[in-house]
């Protein structure tokens, strides 16, 4: 990759880390629009201080999870559109 003066336009940043396995970010991180999860077997247990957030698909939910450095996994809600089209459910965490 090139190093140019004065930065990178957005659209170089995202093109020059497209396709990475893994994108490591630090500090704060927005997004304007989405932000899409592929639906995963249960991950690996984090390293102490980090979370990891996954989803899967389980009878028909489309399920969201945290887990934590201590193996804890956590599901945090779970979408169906089924019956009720686009219901959400949100677990209450304490």
């Amino acid at each position: 990759m090139e190093i140019k003066r004065g930065g990178y336009t957005d659209a170089e940043a995202i093109a020059a880390v497209e396709g990475e396995a893994t994108l490591d970010l630090t500090g704060e991180v927005s997004l304007a629009d989405i932000l899409l999860l592929n639906a995963i077997a249960e991950p690996s247990t984090p390293a102490t201080g980090d979370i990891v957030f996954y989803s899967e698909v389980v009878g028909g939910l489309i399920k969201l999870y945290s887990k934590g450095p201590d193996g804890t996994t956590c599901e945090i809600c779970s979408f169906t559109n089924s019956a009720h089209v686009n219901e959400l459910q949100l677990n209450w965490i304490e």
